[in-house]
């Protein structure tokens, strides 16, 4: 039986042991949300399930799951994206959740509430395109913002690939993508009597460090909307057995950024 990535492996390996193997054979730390432990294991055993879509899915998230792993690591090297960088990050973002193995339950939740009769197995492939396709228009009117983890912090990730949270004081939620222990990138809605820089669409050339702390905070709130399991760097055991659902983050108060005196989302 095909096994289905519904988490990018070769993305997963960058959380790896450094080897020669290739980046989804490499081991990375795990643990499932109904474990106290965890354990090492490879990428390309996780985040996947048999016969998740049909050959012709697999071949449309290869499009940019090729490109992923080595535009990520010009991002962490502080580099803006080129020749195409900027629409594989917007692919990645937008089929996070139509590649959920839960997406047919997300759907039907929504059917209910518009009083429409639920959907099957059947209607699965093409739903997953047709919500693709709808985010990516929307997720190009998002800013966009670079986020490095502060020393001797990393990022981890959730088997949604992502977290939503919310800032005070500024409307929605933002939506950060993790893309490395070191590396990721944060989406929100631009608002223009609120945000000072002008607005330019697929624009990733704001990169940021964050203060002490925060890196910890995004890793609390990965956690805390994980499905099934979060991954951290190889050799971060303790502090992925640390995570809680009520953690107690120590963070610098003067806000998430060095050197920026404002919250998540402003400028």
């Amino acid at each position: 039986m095909a096994r289905d990535h519904y988490i990018q492996a070769a993305l997963l390996g960058r959380w790896g042991r450094p080897s020669s193997d290739p980046a989804r054979k490499r081991h990375v730390r795990v643990r499932m949300k109904t474990s106290a432990t965890s354990s090492e294991t490879s990428a390309e055993s996780i985040g996947a399930q048999s016969n998740l879509y049909p050959a012709s899915l697999e071949q449309l998230w290869q499009v940019y799951e090729n490109h992923l792993p080595s535009v990520a690591a010009d991002l962490e090297r502080g580099r803006t994206p080129s020749n195409g960088g900027e629409q594989y990050l917007l692919m990645h973002a937008a089929a996070l959740k139509p590649r959920k193995p839960s997406f047919l339950d997300d759907l039907n939740d929504n059917q209910a509430d518009l009083g429409l009769p639920p959907l099957g197995q059947q209607d699965l492939p093409l739903e997953r395109v047709m919500s693709f396709l709808r985010t990516l228009p929307y997720a190009e009117t998002w800013r966009w913002r670079v986020l490095h983890a502060p020393a001797d912090e990393h990022f981890m990730i959730n088997d949604r690939g992502l977290c939503e949270f919310s800032d005070r004081g500024w409307p929605g939620r933002g939506v950060f993508f993790p893309l490395g222990p070191g590396v990721g990138i944060l989406g929100f809605l631009h608002d223009d009597k609120l945000h000072r820089r002008v607005f330019r669409p697929l624009d990733f050339s704001d990169h940021i460090t964050l203060n002490r702390g925060h890196a910890n905070v995004l890793n609390r709130f990965s956690w805390q909307e994980a499905g099934e399991f979060i991954v951290a760097r190889y050799d971060e055991q303790a502090r992925i057995e640390a995570l809680s659902d009520d953690q107690e983050v120590d963070y610098d108060l003067t806000g998430p950024y060095r050197f920026r005196r404002f919250g998540w989302f402003g400028d």
